[in-house]
């Protein structure tokens, strides 16, 4: 069984991609989606308004679990996704691999180590 590459609280270890996850939720949520073979426009727009963005972020989590066979269950998507919204995108973004973090711009060259 697989396991997440850093813990829920760990998105400020990285200070590039806790920034990207507060200033630019929505790219990097439709990010995650285009690698587990969601739909990018979909889950931007629904970053963008307040419940919606709860579920799409459960959404992302569940299928990034899937995909990587990560233990854990959809009410612990839901709450974490609830609550801690800007860490569960930076956890999958980290998780979902290569593809999302060599998308993202650039702002030095450092990028979701």
């Amino acid at each position: 069984m697989g396991r997440w590459k850093s813990g829920l609280f760990s998105c400020c270890d990285d200070l590039y991609v806790c920034c990207c996850t507060i200033f630019l939720p929505c790219y990097v949520a439709g990010k995650i989606a285009d690698k587990v073979d969601k739909s990018c426009l979909i889950c931007c727009v629904c970053h963008l308004c307040e419940p919606l963005n709860i579920i799409a972020s459960t959404i992302l989590r569940e299928k990034v679990r899937d995909q990587e066979d990560i233990g854990g269950s959809i009410i612990t998507d839901c709450l974490a996704s609830a609550f801690c919204p800007c860490c569960v995108l930076a956890q999958a973004a980290k998780r979902a691999g290569p593809k999302v973090e060599s998308d993202v711009p650039k702002f030095h060259e450092n990028v979701f180590t």
